[in-house]
């Protein structure tokens, strides 16, 4: 997977719910303004992350990642079992299965270090995070780029929520990074909680190409994020499946490369003889 973790893994990082509502909005009569309700999700957003539920759970992580030959057959699948300990401050993750099987001890090491980098900061050639939830990249800094529309109300989980559709601004940051250079260019939809104003779905792409050095060190032709969520008892979001797909070039090699993440529900105070279980 040296592709996906050295070129596809790093756009996805870049890219890559909990407080009540103070005042519970209506789910009838007319639609709020786009901006407002996206400051009131990033308001929210920090909430939760500022008060974390107390107490420990767990839950477990499917990661699959395909990569794609010019033909659109598949060149290399890998899929991973990761079990995701939370407590507290702390959180750990272990390799529980890789393709069906119980993993190798060097396997084991390898996962281990690859979250550990990511921890540190160091790891911005590996996966990302998949256990860090969208909302924590998501400010008023990067989402102000963006012009928001409110298209209606849906439901999501048997939730009323606001359909909140996105596009670029008027002004480019002209910036030579491609962090900033790809968020110029994306587009999308949020679904956001109409009480507690958290994200319930996200879909976005991005709207045209962007090129490296004038093309000539590659360029991301495609890429695409579809993020389904689930309410828990606790009456928080979480990531239940994500997937991303990137399509590009790399100097002279072509990168397709699609993964999934699908997550279980946590499971609160599970004993420590299911954490050590298989």
């Amino acid at each position: 997977m040296r592709i996906w973790r050295s070129t596809a893994g790093r756009w996805f990082a870049l890219l890559l719910a909990a407080s009540p509502c103070l005042a519970a909005a209506p789910t009838t009569g007319p639609l709020p303004d786009g901006g407002e309700v996206i400051r009131r999700f990033v308001e929210h957003a920090a909430l939760l992350s500022s008060n974390q539920v107390a107490g420990s759970y767990i839950f477990y992580r499917t990661n699959i990642t395909e990569e794609y030959t010019r033909k659109g057959t598949v060149a290399e699948r890998e899929e991973l079992l990761l079990r995701v300990t939370v407590a507290a401050d702390d959180k750990q993750v272990e390799l529980v299965a890789i393709d069906g099987r119980a993993p190798t001890d060097k396997e084991r090491e390898r996962e281990l270090k690859r979250f550990s980098e990511r921890r540190a900061g160091a790891g911005k050639r590996e996966r990302p995070d998949r256990s860090r939830p969208l909302d924590a990249y998501l400010t008023m800094e990067i989402l102000s780029r963006y012009l928001f529309t409110v298209e209606g109300r849906e439901e999501v989980a048997g939730r009323t929520c606001l359909k909140v559709s996105f596009k670029p601004g008027v002004i480019e940051t002209k910036s030579d990074k491609l962090f900033d250079r790809v968020l110029d260019k994306l587009k999308g939809t949020f679904w956001i909680d109409e009480e507690d104003y958290l994200l319930a779905k996200a879909d976005f792409q991005l709207g045209e190409k962007v090129s490296l050095w004038g093309g000539f060190l590659g360029a991301l032709e495609q890429m695409r994020l579809q993020i389904e969520r689930t309410r828990d008892a606790s009456g928080q979001w979480r990531d239940q499946a994500v997937e991303a797909r990137f399509v590009g070039r790399a100097v002279t090699k072509h990168i397709d490369v699609r993964t999934w993440d699908l997550s279980s529900v946590p499971q609160p105070n599970e004993s420590a003889a299911a954490v050590a279980a298989p």
